[in-house]
């Protein structure tokens, strides 16, 4: 049976592979039956390849939402250069229990 600390462990590495759309780790811990009941989404995330298009619609989004926000604000201030609109690189960081 795994350890507090080891699930702690094993839901940050989860969402580091999710933040980052790491096919590998999803395909060695995402079981292939796996299932996520979401109806909120247009498509069914099923194993590993569900999970991989989940994490991509995701990070697509985010990115998009920060391009558009970086070019209103650039639009906004004549100073602004081509370089700080271009989209961010996210990071994770949860403090589990």
């Amino acid at each position: 049976m795994p350890s507090i600390e080891n699930s702690k462990q094993m839901a940050r590495d989860y969402l580091k592979a999710f933040a980052e759309g790491d096919e590998a780790w999803f395909r060695q811990h995402i079981a292939p039956e796996y299932r996520r009941n979401d109806p909120g989404l247009p498509f069914e995330v099923r194993g590993p390849e569900g999970v991989k298009q989940l994490s991509d619609g995701f990070r697509a989004g985010i990115l998009l939402d920060r391009t558009w926000q970086s070019k209103l604000s650039a639009s906004s201030m004549p100073e602004a250069t081509e370089t700080s609109t271009a989209p961010r690189r996210l990071t994770w960081q949860a403090s589990l229990m």
